[in-house]
């Protein structure tokens, strides 16, 4: 008997957390809930809650009846595995061991799809010298990703998902180590390229950056890894492998700087056919796409003549009539990409104007993962950009996309003409910017001079195109001198402060006055604002900056017709919106016999770093009565108070507010009615608060209500808008109170505690949510009685009181220390003080207690 051995790639089995379903969501109406679900718990690699029971329908059922139904006296299992985890986890190689020593069958065949393959060798290899690794005859691998793939970097970078969806599990994906194990390796990038640019060293420490980020040992996941998928598999174990190729695949990508640009070749969609094929002499060359290959009919009849048969590769080749790997590359596939970058939504129109993708209206519980995963036989995404893969065997005469703006900035658009496999000429477009009011058509043709982009909004208006031939491309990189942008900005009160720091208010817009073409013609102009809404600019041209408050940061750059970046330009602007933003922050507090006046300004430290002095600010009274430079005491006025802010210009701004002094008496001794209280605040311009706070026997609440009980009660009350702050002390003193008080402390008794409770003058509650600070000290000068602190004591509140206590050999310890400099004082020491503050600003003092000492 025959046991056969069904192993999915990546995604390909059913995860549960707990009983719940959390991988793939399987319900349109459970895609909120269930994208939720999975972005928290897919991440948790640790957690011994997830788990599997089953593989993935839509892709390996029709496959697994097709080798049940082919066949008899043969034993079909399918491997489901927590496809997150490394691929040498422990349980996942115990399990899949236990399927092989279970089985009475005496050949074992492993049918591996994607990742699956890579599982399957290692699994072999680790277990060689197991009596039951005997009984494999067989691997069949099929779209494995030897070299790895470079779509696992964009997903490990960028997410997964369609645009309308941008960056999905962005943050779980770096935290599943398979993905790692799928990264282009070495052999990749050495002999294809990988990063333009880059080498393996550079791409390497990339890989190890991003894994420590995440807490993982690069070692485990990466570098033993590569180490063991050099070895062979044992060599009894005949090693079939299928490829797929003929679809435009992502094999290399070009950072510019500004933008990433995803690179094709031959391949499956997914996987490049140059890291699908290994050492073995057994291969198939299948035209089908990578998710397809387990439901390509061709495979399966492969698999009947290697399970069945055991026939030659050279006769199942010659009895299927397909190619070889040499004839793929003689003839290469024929396409076009058409790159989409934007903040858009882009749909697939036919020749009778039906939408074929991007209608969400047409979502079914069928194809919504595909369209979650961003998976699709002729789309992919890269950093934003959406791709468009086509094949010229196709009639493109009537295709054309439809492009709608999600939120406003730059569309970039070329048609990429694949012949014999390779990159031909290129058609791009000039960059446009679009918004709600606007839509786009681009008409897709076999011929590129044919291919053509519409713009509709304020009439109907056709963007400039240039064909850039195929064989001028492969010059583009060497020895080229980059384009500049000349450009300044222009508003009514902007300076520049320090080279690329500007100080701006109000309105500030850009204006390019001129770009110098480097080797090549420019294309286009960009800038953009604080790394959002990347925008088109052209010469002589003036753009309107979103600027927020403070500080901006300001890109703008160009670029020729082969994409060549210049340096980017970085500018940063601090930027006050209006005279009312430039006045101060004001801070009021308020007791029973004066208030004080203190000004922020938020942006302080902000100013200092242009070296432009901080805005000076004046307090003018309309009744100097009591007033000394920001103290004020209450002598029953109604005092009208005007700032005058002379600013970083040296212009002068001014506004005023009213502090009715009768009111505040009223408010202070709790006899002010509520509308007293609310005239009060608007006088100060607060009756806007969206909150106030309580602070009643040390303790402070918040609340949003204001109410007769709330006030009266107060100790203190607290109100805040955006521009002022007011604080009101109700308390005339607290007074402390001893339980046990002691004038003498006798060195020979092993401590001194001391007990109390603190009390207000308007209350005769125990005050507990009193944040202290309780020191021991010696006077210093007894003349004007100032004290040095030695040590400060912890306290803690029992039965309603305050307790502390300390070990006479600690102060014998600090009085010993003393004597060591008695130059330092006239007198001897003989007593002691416990000073108890209260910790807040003033830290005010309650009491000092003189204590004696006795030796």
């Amino acid at each position: 008997m025959k046991q056969i051995i069904i192993i999915p790639g990546i995604l390909g089995s059913n995860l549960n957390y707990g009983k719940c379903p959390i991988w793939p969501p399987t319900e349109m109406e459970f895609f909120v809930k269930g994208l939720v679900v999975a972005i928290r718990n897919l991440s948790d690699i640790a957690t011994d809650k997830i788990t599997t029971d089953s593989i993935d329908k839509g892709t390996y059922n029709e496959l697994y009846e097709f080798i049940t139904e082919a066949g008899s006296d043969l034993k079909v299992d399918r491997f489901p595995y927590d496809w997150r985890k490394n691929n040498f986890d422990a349980n996942t190689m115990e399990e899949l061991m236990e399927l092989i020593v279970d089985t009475s069958a005496d050949e074992v065949i492993l049918v591996a799809h994607s990742m699956g393959g890579i599982l399957s060798k290692l699994f072999l290899l680790l277990n060689k010298d197991n009596e039951y690794i005997k009984k494999v005859k067989k691997l069949i691998t099929i779209g494995t990703p030897w070299k790895g793939s470079p779509k696992a970097y964009i997903k490990l970078k960028y997410g997964i998902g369609a645009v309308h969806m941008p960056h999905v599990f962005k943050s779980t994906i770096p935290k599943l180590p398979s993905v790692y194990q799928l990264l282009p390796n070495k052999c990749y990038t050495e002999n294809k390229g990988f990063i333009a640019n880059k080498d393996w060293n550079d791409i390497y420490k990339e890989y190890v950056d991003i894994l420590r980020k995440n807490g993982f040992n690069h070692n485990k996941i990466l570098s033993e890894l590569y180490e063991k998928m050099n070895e062979n598999i044992p060599n009894w174990i005949e090693h079939h492998e299928i490829i797929g190729y003929s679809k435009p695949t992502l094999t290399s990508i070009r950072d510019v700087g500004a933008k990433v640009f995803g690179e094709h070749g031959d391949g499956d969609g997914t996987v490049p056919l140059f890291s699908a094929i290994s050492d073995t002499k057994y291969k198939y060359f299948i035209k089908s796409e990578h998710t397809s290959l387990p439901t390509n009919c061709q495979v399966k009849e492969i698999l009947r003549e290697i399970i069945f048969e055991s026939n030659s590769m050279e006769c199942i080749n010659d009895k299927l009539h397909l190619q070889t790997y040499q004839e793929i590359l003689d003839n290469g596939f024929e396409g076009k990409v058409v790159r989409v970058a934007c903040p858009v939504n882009v749909s697939l129109i036919d020749e009778n104007g039906e939408m074929i993708y991007g209608d969400l209206s047409k979502v079914n519980t069928d194809n919504f993962l595909k369209l979650l995963l961003g998976q699709s036989d002729n789309i992919e995404y890269i950093d934003g950009d959406v791709y468009f893969i086509f094949n010229n065997k196709n009639d493109l005469t009537s295709n054309k996309l439809l492009v709608q703006a999600y939120e406003e900035g730059a569309v970039s658009i070329a048609v990429e003409e694949y012949k014999n496999g390779r990159i031909g000429d290129v058609a791009k477009f000039k960059t446009f910017n679009m918004d709600y009011s606007k839509n786009a058509e681009v008409i897709i043709n076999n011929e590129l001079d044919n291919c053509n982009v519409k713009l509709f909004g304020d009439g109907e208006k056709k963007i400039t195109r240039i064909i850039l031939k195929g064989e001028s491309q492969s010059e583009s990189n060497k020895n080229i001198i980059l384009p500049k942008t000349e450009y300044n900005f222009i508003g009514e009160n902007i300076v520049e402060v320090d080279t690329n720091k500007y100080l701006a208010i109000g309105n500030v817009e850009i204006y390019v006055d001129k770009v110098i073409e480097g080797t090549y013609d420019v294309l286009d102009t960009f800038y953009s604002v604080n790394c959002e809404n990347v925008k088109s600019i052209s010469e002589k041209e003036k753009y309107l900056l979103d600027l927020k408050l403070g500080d901006n940061l300001i890109k703008i750059y160009s670029t020729d017709k082969y994409e060549n970046v210049e340096l980017i330009n970085e500018i940063y602007i601090y930027h006050i919106d209006s005279n009312y933003d430039r006045l101060p922050f004001l801070k009021v507090k308020m007791g029973r016999e004066k208030y004080t006046l203190i000004t922020e300004f938020n942006e302080s430290k902000d100013l200092e770093k242009f070296n432009l002095i901080v805005p000076k600010v004046e307090f003018l009274f309309n009744d100097n009565d009591g007033v000394l430079f920001n103290y004020i005491e209450i002598k029953n006025k109604m005092r009208e108070v005007k700032l005058k802010v002379t600013d970083s210009f040296g212009t002068l701004i001014s506004d005023s507010f009213i502090v009715d002094e009768k009111l505040l008496n009223l408010i202070i001794d709790s006899k002010a009615t509520l509308s007293e209280l609310k005239k009060f605040l608007k006088l100060l311009r607060l009756n806007d608060f969206k909150r106030f706070k309580v602070i009643r026997n040390g303790v402070k609440k918040s609340y949003k209500v204001l109410t007769n009980e709330r006030v009266t009660d107060a100790d203190s009350l607290e109100f805040e808008n955006s521009t002022i702050s007011i604080n009101i002390d109700k308390m005339k003193e607290y007074r402390i109170m001893f339980s046990n008080m002691s004038e003498y402390f006798n060195l020979s008794e092993n401590e001194f505690k001391q007990q109390f409770s603190i009390f207000s003058n308007n209350s005769t509650k125990e005050i507990l949510g009193l944040k202290l600070k309780i020191y021991l000290a010696v006077e210093d000068n007894s003349e004007t009685t100032q004290f040095t602190n030695l040590d400060c004591i912890e306290y803690s509140i029992k039965d309603n009181r305050y307790n502390y206590n300390i070990s006479s050999e600690k102060i014998k310890k600090h009085l010993s220390n003393l004597k060591l400099n008695p130059d330092m004082y006239e007198y001897e020491y003989n007593a002691i003080y416990f000073l108890i503050y209260i910790d807040n600003e003033e830290n005010t003092l309650l009491r000092a207690c003189k204590i004696e000492i006795k030796y």
